[in-house]
C-alpha cells in the first residue's frame, strides 16, 4: 500500500491546525475604514471615588484615605511635605486629633527615606507610608504605648 494518500492527509490536517478552519478574509474595503476627518469618541468609565465613611472603622475609612493621599502626593512628588498631607486630610473631612506623623527630615536635615501618616478610629489606625516613588498603607491596632506610630513625631500645628 502507497504511504502517499497518508501523507496527503496529514498535510492537509496540519493546514488546518496552522490556518483554523475559517477562510482567510479579503483586506476591508476602504468604505469600511474609518475616515482621518471622522473623530472617534472613545467612552472612559468613570474614576471610581471611595468615600469617607463618618463614625466608620479604620477599614472602612482605608479606601477613602488611600484614594486622597495617593493622589495629593502623586501631585507633589518629589517634594511631599507630610504636614501638607495632614491638612489635605483635614479638607476631606478626618480630624487632626486622631493622627499622627513622622518627621520628613533624618536627624542630620537629609530627607527622610519615607514618613508615615496614621489616621486613628477607636482602637485602629490607618497607617499610610510613602517614599520618592511608592504609597502603601495598613489597617494594624493601636500599640500599648497607645499610639499609632513608633517612635518620634512631629507636632501637627
Amino acid at each position: 500500500m502507497s504511504q502517499v494518500p497518508y501523507f496527503a492527509t496529514l498535510a492537509l490536517v496540519a493546514s488546518f491546525a496552522v490556518t483554523g478552519c475559517q477562510p482567510i478574509a479579503d483586506d476591508p474595503s476602504p468604505s469600511s475604514a474609518v475616515q482621518e476627518d471622522q473623530s472617534v469618541t472613545v467612552a472612559a468609565d468613570p474614576e471610581f471615588v471611595p468615600e469617607r465613611v463618618p463614625g466608620g472603622s479604620a477599614r472602612e475609612n482605608q479606601p477613602h484615605i488611600d484614594y486622597v493621599l495617593s493622589h495629593a502626593i502623586d501631585a507633589a512628588r518629589p517634594d511631599v511635605a507630610g504636614l501638607d498631607l495632614v491638612k489635605v486630610l483635614v479638607e476631606a473631612g478626618y480630624s487632626k486629633e486622631g493622627m499622627e506623623l513622622t518627621p520628613d527630615a533624618s536627624l542630620i536635615e537629609l530627607p527622610a527615606d519615607s514618613t508615615a501618616l496614621a489616621v486613628r478610629f477607636g482602637e485602629e489606625c490607618v497607617i499610610t507610608q510613602w517614599g520618592s516613588d511608592w504609597y502603601a498603607s495598613a489597617v494594624e491596632p493601636v500599640l500599648a504605648s497607645d499610639t499609632c506610630l513608633l517612635g518620634e513625631t512631629v507636632s501637627l500645628d
